[in-house]
C-alpha cells in the first residue's frame, strides 16, 4: 500500500507538472498567434510603406524630368527674347540712321536749291 501511495503521490505531481507545462504551452501559442498577427500586420504595413516610397521616388523623378525640360524651354524663350531685342535694337539704330540720313539729304538739298 505504501508503493501504491508513494506511485499515486508521483502520479499527481506528474499530473500537475503536465498541467503547468499544458497551461504553459496554451499560453505561448496564444502570445506566438499573437505575435505572428502582429508580424502580419508589421509585414503589411512594410509593404504599403514600400510602395508608397517607390511611387513617390517616381513622382520625385517625374517632377525633376518636367522641371529639367521647363528649364530648357526657358533657356530657349530667354535666347529668343534676348536675339528679339538685338533685332529691335538693329532696327532701331538702322531707323535712327536712315532719318539722319534723309535730313542730311533734305539739308544738301535745300542748299542746292
Amino acid at each position: 500500500q505504501r508503493l501504491f501511495g508513494e506511485t499515486e503521490e508521483t502520479l499527481q505531481e506528474v499530473r500537475s507538472a503536465h498541467e503547468k507545462t499544458q497551461a504553459q504551452l496554451e499560453q505561448t501559442s496564444e502570445q506566438l498567434e499573437t505575435t505572428k498577427g502582429a508580424l502580419k500586420d508589421t509585414r503589411v504595413a512594410l509593404e504599403e510603406e514600400s510602395f508608397v516610397v517607390a511611387e513617390k521616388e517616381k513622382s520625385e523623378a517625374r517632377l525633376v524630368e518636367k522641371g529639367e525640360a521647363l528649364r530648357q524651354r526657358l533657356k530657349h524663350a530667354m535666347q529668343d527674347m534676348r536675339g528679339l531685342h538685338e533685332k529691335i535694337s538693329r532696327q532701331s539704330d538702322t531707323a535712327q540712321r536712315n532719318s539722319s540720313r534723309e535730313e542730311q539729304m533734305k539739308t544738301e538739298e535745300d542748299m542746292r536749291g
